[in-house]
């Protein structure tokens, strides 16, 4: 049956369906709520149909599929290119699949989990040859009203009512760890984890024995 056929057949079997008006009376006219309700169940499927078929521009970013400690070099990472409806990566420091290969050398800054995309900030330059970590538990207003971050570079600053000095100066914050998140959690307190040298370590460790301590972030260059 060809198109035009089943149309004239459907409009006859529905023109059949609405009974003839009794004779001297005129056949009354489609109500207009109906006729709102049918444009409106075709104006929906319209809007459907765009949304399906539509081509909003996408970015293959990258996705990590298998969780990761922190401290994973970028190469370990289990990651697949997944398409996002996201025209400018870069404003929400999102990794694209172009960017991994000269992300190569690069360490994860904290732990990353199954289907987080990943991001600029998630990786970091590891430390040098001979160096370790070390966390300081310090409270956040002590510590830059909170706002120190993986990857700033931070002094540590002690003493005591008579006498206070630089512990340590320009060791990078590896990690960042709020009360209760996690593993790597000092007494429930806030966690600044640095890089740090022998000599380094000893210093901080005296000092955190001794008292308070203060990690100012260091002016930049």
């Amino acid at each position: 049956m060809r198109r035009e056929d089943f149309i004239d057949a459907t409009s006859d079997d529905v023109d059949a369906a609405i009974p003839d008006a009794a004779p001297g009376r005129a056949r009354r006219p489609l109500h207009g709520g109906w006729v709102l309700m049918v444009a409106a169940g075709l104006i929906a499927a319209v809007a459907n149909y765009a949304l399906l078929t539509g081509d909003d521009p996408t970015t293959a970013v990258v996705v990590v599929e298998v969780a990761a400690p922190a401290g994973t070099p970028v190469e370990d990472l289990a990651v697949a290119a997944r398409p996002v409806p996201i025209d400018d990566p870069a404003a929400n420091l999102l990794v694209v699949e172009s960017q991994m290969a000269s992300l190569a050398g690069t360490v994860t800054t904290a732990r990353l989990e199954a289907g987080t995309m990943l991001r600029i900030t998630d990786l970091r330059v590891p430390a040098g040859e001979g160096r370790g970590a070390m966390s300081l538990p310090v409270d956040p207003a002590r510590a830059a009203g909170g706002l120190i971050v993986p990857g700033d570079v931070v002094d540590v600053i002690a003493g005591d009512d008579e006498e206070v000095d630089y512990v340590v100066t320009a060791v990078e914050v590896l990690d960042v760890r709020e009360p209760g998140s996690g593993v790597g959690q000092i007494g429930g307190s806030h966690a600044i984890t640095v890089s740090v040298d022998a000599d380094q370590a000893l210093a901080l460790a005296a000092a955190l024995r001794a008292g308070d301590i203060d990690v100012v972030r260091a002016a930049s260059p």
